[in-house]
């Protein structure tokens, strides 16, 4: 799973990426039976987390600051890139990628 979902409740997103992040560690540290796919999840966020300049990020694209609660999804690109798009019905534009 290259991609996944994230509600930011209001939150900037790495602050949401983080907490989600913590949320599946614990979960995963709790399971005696560690499923590969339910790890990547957890992985992929922590890539973007390593990954991302999330100053540079929020400079870019203020909706992904706090403030709104947007629902977006993080795309692991065939690059090697993650792409941000804030998915339809949140309040900021649905259309721009990151």
């Amino acid at each position: 799973m290259n991609t996944l979902v994230l509600d930011l409740c209001g939150q900037c997103i790495e602050t949401a990426a983080r907490a989600e992040y913590r949320r599946l560690s614990k979960i995963l540290m709790r399971s005696e039976s560690r499923l590969p796919a339910s790890e990547q999840p957890a992985e992929l966020l922590r890539e973007f987390l390593v990954a991302t300049d999330f100053r540079a990020l929020r400079a870019q694209r203020p909706e992904l600051a706090g403030g709104a609660p947007i629902t977006v999804r993080i795309t692991l690109e065939s690059g090697g890139c993650f792409a941000v798009r804030v998915l339809p019905g949140s309040p900021a534009d649905p259309g721009s990628d990151a």
